[in-house]
This record gives structure tokens, sequence and C-alpha cells, in this order.
């Protein structure tokens, strides 16, 4: 067993690629062979015999018999949970696919795909919207059952944040052996349970060489946050909240020990949820001396941010009454790479919920994010102060009307 392991690990085969790692159309065995997640499905084919026509006479008379030729021209998978996907799709109306013979007069057929089936009548067509909705009531109905009433809510007021990103890769940085620092940095209202990580390291890549000549360090490295917001009763319909912010802080560390900065950038957690793929340009202090970059090339070492805030806003300007405009005139900085971050964003409300209530349509689902939150809780704020004012105006009356009474029995 040992010598087989050895032996696989200094084969000259290369078992993981550096390049091309996301594989569009895997194979059956890479599917086996790389574990990957698939459906159980069946698959048909459409083809076309492209044969040279040869009648009886002729065929008995050839030495070596015609090799078939026939020509893929559409491919049918049906999957498990009812898809259906057709490659190439339908080009009615369309450029026409076109399939070569490859025979000695080399000729070129021109074919269309279209969807032949009879269209639906309006009866069969509401019996399916009859159907689809039972299934659909069946399934949520099972949902209920499985979650149960012990499903968590935030409270009225509340809303609750759940972040899952992912540090994908960095690429186009000066030197190699990177690793990325990551923290969360909270505004105000914004809270977290004492347990959660606030910040993280990813572990140390190295670099490999893309098919455009980039040099990119992969890091899939996952990150998670659960934060909870709760607006004050008095600044809520005041202003928007800030968002929380992400910030990164790409730094090397070679086999000598020297210790380099590669670059810093920030990210806001999306307003609303779904997904997001972002590419973040970083940059880092020059200094202004040539001797900071003799240093840094040399024994390691360079200029870094003692307050990493400074990327996006200072902590120290926000705190600031009186909004003096930050100034960064003088600071002198280098371009340098690209990080590439993940992020899935999930809001609970229970004001998101009454908003999702009104308007059911699925294509508006993704619109429902932080401000639909906050409109709610000013709709809220503003009934009560309504509401308020109202019963204040009630008691001033009802003073007026008992003032004359008991001047009277004076």
């Amino acid at each position: 067993m040992k010598n087989n392991l050895f032996k696989h690990s200094f084969s000259d085969e290369e078992y993981l690629p550096k390049t091309n790692l996301i594989n569009r159309k895997p194979t059956p065995d890479d599917i086996r062979t790389n574990h990957l997640a698939s459906l159980p499905h069946q698959t048909m084919y459409i083809m076309a015999d492209l044969s040279d026509i040869i009648d009886t006479a002729s065929a008995q008379l050839l030495i070596v018999p015609q090799p078939m030729n026939e020509r893929v021209l559409c491919t049918i998978k049906v999957y498990s949970n009812g898809t259906i996907v057709l490659e190439p799709d339908f080009n009615t109306g369309k450029t026409p696919y076109i399939v070569e013979t490859g025979n000695v007069n080399n000729e070129v057929y021109q074919y269309y795909l279209e969807h032949a089936s009879m269209p639906i009548n309006k009866d069969d067509f509401i019996k399916e919207r009859k159907l689809l909705n039972e299934v659909r009531l069946k399934q949520q109905t099972r949902l209920a059952q499985l979650v149960g009433n012990d499903f968590e809510m935030p409270l009225p007021a509340a809303l609750r944040l759940n972040v899952y990103g992912e540090i994908v890769s960095g690429k186009n940085f000066e030197y190699d052996d990177l690793y990325v620092y990551y923290c969360l940095d909270l505004p105000e209202n914004w809270h977290a349970e004492a347990s959660m990580i606030f910040s993280g390291y990813t572990p140390t890549a190295s670099a490999t060489e893309s098919s455009n000549d980039d040099d990119i360090v992969y890091y899939s490295h996952p990150f998670e946050f659960e934060l909870w917001y709760m607006p004050p009763s008095v600044a809520a319909d005041h202003e928007l909240p800030r968002m929380p912010k992400i910030y990164f802080q790409v730094a090397s560390q070679d086999g000598w020990g020297r210790h380099r900065t590669e670059g810093y950038t920030y990210l806001d957690i999306p307003s609303f949820p779904g997904f997001y793929d972002e590419d973040l340009s970083c940059w880092r202090p020059r200094g202004a001396s040539i001797f900071n970059e003799l240093r840094r090339f040399f024994i390691g070492g360079s200029n870094e941010l003692e307050d990493i805030s400074y990327v996006a806003m200072p902590k120290q300007v926000q705190s600031e009454k009186n909004k003096t405009p930050l100034s960064r005139f003088g600071f002198r900085t280098v371009t340098t790479g690209t990080l590439n971050i993940r992020l899935n964003v999930i809001f609970q409300s229970q004001e998101i919920a009454l908003e999702y209530g009104k308007k059911r349509s699925a294509h508006e689902r993704h619109h429902y994010g932080f401000n639909a939150f906050m409109s709610n809780i000013k709709a809220t704020l503003d009934a009560y102060e309504q509401a308020k004012r109202h019963a204040l105006d009630v008691r001033e009356s009802t003073l007026k009307l008992l003032t004359p009474k008991a001047a009277a029995y004076e």
C-alpha cells in the first residue's frame, strides 16, 4: 500500500489541472472520478445517415465495404426531476444548423429543429394549472410538517442577515505565497452573537499561470456571518442605516520569512438578498521614499495601515458630528491585484414577510431587501405617531368641553 501511494505521489501524470478547473461538460468518467453530483437521466439521439446511396449490384462489386456515416443532429436528455434538455436548441426562423457529410463530394446539409407539439387549449391549460397548484400545495404542506412550529423568527422590529461567503481566488499580485486576512465591521445598531467569528485567515497558496497569462491563487475559503439589525425608535425614519463592511488584506510570506503587504480592499454587504460574484481591485501604501520599496524587495516588510477601516471610511470620520469631508490628498498608493469574492445574502424579517404577502408575484421576490424592511418600519412608526397625535387631539377637545362646566358650578 505504501509503495502504491509513493508511486502515485511522484507520478508524471497530472491528476489535478492547474488551469480550466471548471468543466462545463464533464464526461461520465469525469463524473465518476471527481464524484460530481448528477441526476439520473435517459438520453435519446436523433441521427442522420449521410452515407452515399449505392444500389445492390454496385455494392457487391466493392472490395472494401463503405463505412457508415452517421451524424448526431439532436440530443434529448430527460432527467428524473422532470427536466428535459434539448441540445442544440430550437432554431425555427433563425440560422440553420449545418452538417457536412465528409464524403468524396463533401455535401453540406442545413436543418432546423422545430417544436412540433400541438399547443394546449384553454380547458386543458386550466386543468394543468389546477393540478400544478394542488401539487404545489402538497409540497408546501409537506415542508410545513417537516419544519414544524419551532421555526425561529426574528422579533417584529428586527432584521436577521445571514451572509455565506467564499474567498475564491486572487490574481496578478506581485509576489507569491499569498494569504488573505478578512474582518467584519459592524456599524451602529447592528449586533451579532458573542460566539460568532468576526475575522479569519485563509491558508497560504501559490500562484498558477492561467490561459490568459494571469497568475491566479485559488483559495475557496468559506466564511459566514449571522447579524441582527435593531432600528432605534428615534432615528429610524431619518436616514437609511449603513450596511456592514468586510475588509480584506492580502499579504505574502516567502521561504526566507520576508513578509509583505500585497493589497487592501473592502466590500459592502449588499442591501438586497441574492447571489453576488464580485472582483475587488486592491491597492497598497507606497510611502514617500524609494527606500521603502528597496526594503520591501530585499529584506521584506512594507507600509501597513494602522486602522484597516481607512480602506473605506475611517471610524474617526464616521463619529465626527461636523461631517468633515475625508481627504486622502498626499497618500501614495500602488494598484496591485484583484480578489474574487462570492456572497450569498439572506434576509429574514416579519416586515419583509408582510410586504411579500401583499404581492405574491414570483418575479418580485428579489425586490424585497433592506429598503423594504426600513419602509415597513417607517410606516409602523408613522402610524404610531399619527395615533399618538389623534389621542392628544381627543384629549384636548375633551378638556375644552369640560372647562365651561367647571366654571358654571363655581
